[in-house]
């Protein structure tokens, strides 16, 4: 026996065959036919005022055809429909991606550059649009009413190489890291390449980034960012905080009482992370400073009583 979980509803009659693609938006339906034209769907207006298209089994709704656009999509090549409800726009793929405005279906750009793709994916909350052509991905970032070339021509060719070629990838990141900072981190958050050789490559090449490597990584899955990349990350904020108080101890301004943004990240990864090395990092510390840094280890140590006395003693 075959248990089905879900019910089933019909909403339409006399639908057309051949049909290439369907998308909904709000309360209508779009059918993208083979034979290049666009039909679209709608709610009769009673139905609208009684709330909708809520599925009922005693009452399913029913759609009527609004309008047919004849000549919508070039006759003969295959077409995928995508609605972009976030931002009312309709996506379409048929020889070229293009996208209309919803629900006027006003024509609002074509990208040119993806004339012969075969596929796409769309990110949402990031309003990346990923293109798939002659062995290449093109990524666009969409901007109001703009659709702008997110990674330069280099990483569009070097992307399909992440899973077999990564030195060769990190090799040529490092070459538009510093023109394209945010979007070379993207590609390295893709998962394309092990995150522990992304680390050590930043580290060597650009320390800066690989903070906010490693950041954004610990953001997405406190969880499952490694240990080590952990312990990376609060080696990095200790280093710089103490290149901040060589400094200032030397001119004399050391204030233990002010926290640096460095200072609180560093606190807040000691606080909420357990990768790192307590005895390692206590031996970095300077005996006349960062003292509630000192009781927050001497606390993963188990060496509550110590800290105990320096939350007491030294008044912070």
């Amino acid at each position: 026996m075959v248990h089905s979980a879900y019910d089933s509803f019909q909403i339409l009659r006399d639908v057309p065959s051949r049909i290439d693609s369907v998308a909904a938006w709000n309360s209508k339906l779009f059918f993208a036919r083979a034979d290049g034209s666009l039909r679209v769907y709608s709610l009769p207006s009673d139905r609208l005022a009684e709330g909708g298209a809520t599925l009922s089994r005693d009452e399913p709704p029913s759609y009527v055809l609004e309008r047919t656009f004849p000549g919508f999509f070039r006759k003969g090549t295959s077409v995928s429909l995508l609605s972009l409800g976030s931002r009312n726009l309709l996506l379409s793929l048929s020889d070229a991606v293009a996208f209309h405005r919803l629900p006027s279906l006003e024509a609002a750009v074509s990208l040119s550059k993806t004339k012969g793709a075969s596929s796409y994916d769309w990110d949402d909350r990031r309003g990346f649009l990923c293109v798939g052509r002659q062995r290449r991905v093109i990524i666009y970032r969409h901007e109001g009413y703009l659709f702008i070339i997110t990674f330069t021509i280099t990483i569009i060719i070097i992307m399909p190489l992440c899973g077999s070629d990564p030195i060769l990838v990190l090799d040529f990141s490092m070459r538009v890291l510093e023109r394209h900072p945010s979007e070379t981190i993207e590609l390295f958050l893709s998962g394309g390449v092990p995150p522990d050789l992304v680390n050590s490559y930043l580290k060597q090449h650009s320390p800066q980034m690989q903070a906010t490597y490693l950041e954004h990584m610990l953001s997405m899955n406190e969880h499952g960012i490694t240990a080590n990349l952990q312990n990376e990350l609060v080696q990095f904020y200790l280093s710089q905080l103490l290149d901040c108080y060589a400094s200032l101890s030397a001119q004399k301004k050391w204030n233990e009482e002010e926290y640096s943004p460095t200072r609180q990240k560093l606190i807040s990864a000691l606080e909420n992370t357990i990768g790192y090395n307590p005895e390692n990092l206590l031996k970095r510390l300077p005996l006349d400073a960062l003292y509630e840094e000192r009781a927050l280890l001497l606390g993963r140590m188990q060496q509550h009583h110590l800290a105990l006395s320096l939350y007491v003693h030294k008044n912070f």
